[in-house]
């Protein structure tokens, strides 16, 4: 099928879930467009899978099972992107928290 690619790098979760659906639509073009798989996932729009095939957004834990199955994939190769996402924004977090303690601490 194609290269699964590497969940440390969470932003290569959008393009590798696009590839699926645009895998899965070649065989039934009409369950497999960003609609229905929003509709499957229990979406009004496909503006969330949309915003999740371009790395803006990321699926929520129950949408990962959903686009799993839907997809036919190991649901533990979605969980491992949030995962590197999740670690990503708390590192990042920590970061901010860690610099604003500093500088409060040397204006003082």
């Amino acid at each position: 099928m194609m290269k699964k690619p590497k969940h440390t790098d969470f932003k290569e979760i959008g393009p590798y879930l696009r590839a699926l659906r645009k895998f899965h639509q070649e065989r039934d073009r009409y369950s497999f467009t960003q609609l229905r798989v929003a509709e499957k996932c229990g979406l009004d729009n496909a503006q969330f899978i949309s915003n999740i095939e371009r790395g803006v957004d990321m699926p929520t834990p129950k949408m990962a099972v959903i686009l799993s199955d839907l997809y036919e994939i190991d649901a533990k190769i979605v969980f491992e992107f949030l995962k590197a996402y999740k670690l990503s924004r708390l590192n990042q977090q920590f970061e901010a928290e860690t610099r604003a303690l500093r500088e409060s601490k040397n204006e003082s």
